[in-house]
């Protein structure tokens, strides 16, 4: 196994440098978890509103037209789980079809 190379130049012993790594790493990790996955969906999803991309995840989602203005935080759990399968079975579909036929 490959290990990390001390690059900051501090004279630490092996077992000091990889518990000052193992704490950045898990220092990483933890911000992961302090990020909400509604709101950064919600942030990509309303940048899509200017266009016609929004309307079309909703309606795959099974979304009334009358509904396509509300934020995605407004709709009910269902209504969110269901935009959420529906843009991944479109991204899913849209990436099958070969770069060369568009």
């Amino acid at each position: 196994m490959m290990g990390q190379i001390n690059t900051d130049g501090s004279p630490l012993s092996m077992q000091e440098w990889n518990q000052k790594v193992g704490l950045r790493h898990l220092d990483r990790i933890k911000e992961l978890f302090k990020k909400d996955p509604d709101e950064e969906f919600e942030q990509r999803l309303e940048s899509l509103s200017k266009g016609k991309t929004k309307g079309i995840i909703y309606y795959a989602a099974g979304i009334k037209k009358d509904s396509h203005e509300r934020k995605f935080r407004e709709l009910e759990y269902h209504e969110r789980k269901a935009v959420r399968k529906a843009a991944l079975d479109l991204w899913v579909d849209l990436n099958s079809i070969p770069k060369d036929l568009l």
